[in-house]
């Protein structure tokens, strides 16, 4: 399994430091010792530093997604309102409608019933014309 040597050289044992520490020693001596700690300290420091700046940036910004994404959720749950009120009063209308055509149709055989006792009423003999001019 092959893997990158950042994490290669983060994979360091107890007995593996210590090894490390004597070569530093026997390289630089004991003077510089404490220099190259408060340098190795400093150098953490930053990297700590650093991976948190990281974090909090990737939280920032997850926050902002998060922000974004509740606006539009509420955006389209506002618009699904409107247009389901919309189609319900487009429906009661239509019913409205329907029911009034509805009672214009049930109308029509009284309606041809009455024009059909008013015509059997009229004499047969007199022209409808002369009728009113009289």
């Amino acid at each position: 399994m092959y893997m990158s040597p950042v994490l290669l050289f983060l994979d360091v044992s107890g007995g593996e430091l210590l090894l490390i520490v004597f070569v530093v020693f026997l390289v630089f001596g004991p003077k510089k010792m404490p220099e190259i700690a408060r340098k190795l300290g400093r150098m953490m420091n930053e990297l700590k530093k650093a991976s948190h700046e990281i974090t909090r940036e990737f939280q920032e910004g997850e926050h902002e997604v998060r922000k974004e994404l509740n606006t539009l959720q509420n955006s389209i749950a506002h618009e699904v309102e409107d247009v389901q009120q919309k189609i319900s009063e487009v429906q009661q209308e239509t019913k409205a409608e329907l029911a009034r055509v509805n009672g214009e149709i049930n109308n029509i055989p009284r309606q041809i019933q009455q024009i059909g006792e008013s015509h059997d009423a009229a004499p047969k003999n007199e022209n409808p014309i002369t009728r009113f001019e009289k």
